[in-house]
């Protein structure tokens, strides 16, 4: 039994060297199916459609709070003091929601590749322009009984450019909704 294992591993060899050295044989299938396993587990450098529609379908969902974030912002300008109030809320809102699409984008599970790469890159930066718009002064008027409009409008004018921007980005995304 032993002898007969023994020859057919040696038989083996001497067929996988004989097959090396000629080109025939089997070492060319063992060869194709190794170039096979290496390609299938590469890292991929294109986008089959499948990360870009998860990614369009993923940026759909946070579309419409980014839409009405805009929308709330285009109502502020030129109000009383009273409902100037409401707009601070707006704004806080507004930069609250650019750092939550920002965080979420980047714990996506399967961010796009290939040519949605850099507008998915393009969301996250306009994402966090909004999420860092400074509105201090705004937050701080909101708290004093004297509160004023005017103080809270250069923080609302930067938080509209920067929902607008956004927005405009996200339009990018309509064309891979499926």
């Amino acid at each position: 039994m032993k002898s007969m294992k023994a020859t057919a591993v040696i038989a083996l060899a001497a067929l996988s060297i004989a097959a090396c050295g000629s080109g025939e044989g089997t070492a060319p299938a063992a060869s194709s199916s190794t170039a096979t396993a290496s390609t299938t587990t590469a890292v991929p450098t294109t986008d089959d459609g499948a990360e870009t529609r998860a990614a369009a379908s993923f940026i759909a969902r946070h579309r419409g709070e980014i839409d009405e974030t805009v929308a709330g912002l285009k109502e502020c300008p030129s109000i009383d003091d009273i409902r100037m109030l409401t707009c601070s809320i707006r704004i806080q809102t507004a930069t609250l929601r650019g750092k939550i699409l920002a965080r979420d984008m980047r714990n996506f599970e399967h961010p796009p590749i290939g040519e949605t790469a850099s507008l998915w890159s393009d969301t996250i930066k306009d994402a966090d322009a909004l999420g860092d718009v400074d509105i201090s002064k705004c937050e701080a008027d909101a708290k004093k009984s004297d509160w004023s409009a005017g103080n809270c409008a250069t923080d609302m004018y930067a938080t509209s450019s920067a929902a607008e921007d956004l927005a405009a980005t996200l339009d990018g995304w309509s064309a891979y909704a499926g």
